[in-house]
């Protein structure tokens, strides 16, 4: 992988799935077996070592992968996948290992790992773009993930992240993406509305340039959501954002520090109930 397609921080020597208590000479003397196995094979012992040597050193899978198209081309994938995450509330949560494997041969692309520190995978998956059509008849890409609800539930219990009452349903606002070059503004918006307490989804696909803005508004109708969102470059430049009250169809733009609130009040979104303040009315 280039220098400038992965930053070093980013990156890991081990995937979450992988032990980060085992030996030196454990993780070693198991690459000497699986480098015997594939000697066994009949591939050639200096080849193996090159691939194995790839998997532990990240100064050798940069070379490795830097060899063809096809390697360049992923490195800029993850590249591109590490960079939006940053803008989002996965900031320095995400790292990229080369060890990570999974044995479905339908991916065509990244995959991916979700774990928690001291529990293990929670789920995994990621891109696939042939898988359904398979089904559908129609090509469509696509990236999707598996879930190991019960984990997750013990996850959530230990936590207390579970809520006196739900909300109702369909997200408060739909954030979209103008533009792929405005992805990482928007994935931050989205990720400072999530910060002020409203329900947030965002748009699966770019809107090319706003010319998919009437599937998106279809599209949130659909999901219920209460607003849309819309940046696109006059409203990066000039630091606002459009927003669509989808019950009235009234459009405006605002300043984009205003957007949570602005929301917020228009929604009539009542606060948790441990911070619900006395009505005038209940001390008469």
């Amino acid at each position: 992988m280039r220098p400038e397609c992965r930053p070093r921080s980013t990156a890991t020597r081990s995937s979450p799935s992988t032990s980060s208590t085992r030996s030196a000479a454990t993780r070693w003397a198991s690459r000497d077996k699986v480098g015997d196995e594939l000697a066994g094979r009949g591939i050639d012992r200096a080849a193996a070592d090159v691939c194995l040597r790839a998997f532990e050193e990240l100064d050798a899978f940069d070379d490795l992968v830097g060899r063809s198209e096809r390697g360049v081309a992923a490195s800029r994938n993850i590249a591109a996948i590490m960079t939006l995450a940053e803008a989002t509330p996965a900031r320095g949560r995400v790292r990229f290992t080369p060890r990570l494997a999974r044995g479905l041969s339908y991916y065509t692309g990244a995959i991916m790992e979700v774990a928690v520190e001291g529990i293990g995978s929670l789920g995994g998956g990621g891109r696939y773009d042939g898988l359904i059509g398979m089904f559908s008849g129609e090509q469509i890409p696509a990236c999707g993930f598996s879930l190991g609800l019960e984990r997750i539930l013990v996850v959530m219990g230990e936590r207390d992240m579970f809520r006196g009452r739900l909300a109702e349903i369909g997200p408060d606002v739909l954030v979209t993406i103008f533009d792929e070059d405005l992805a990482a503004d928007s994935l931050k918006l989205a990720g400072e509305l999530r910060a002020a307490g409203l329900r947030v989804e965002t748009y699966p696909a770019a809107l090319r340039g706003g010319k998919d803005l009437g599937k998106a508004f279809k599209y949130a109708d659909a999901r219920q959501a209460r607003f849309v969102t819309v940046v696109g470059q006059d409203e990066f430049k000039n630091g606002q954002v459009q927003i669509k009250n989808m019950k009235t169809g009234a459009q405006q733009a605002i300043a984009r520090g205003t957007v949570a609130d602005v929301i917020t009040a228009a929604s009539r979104l009542a606060p948790p109930a441990s911070h619900i303040a006395p009505r005038a009315s209940d001390n008469e």
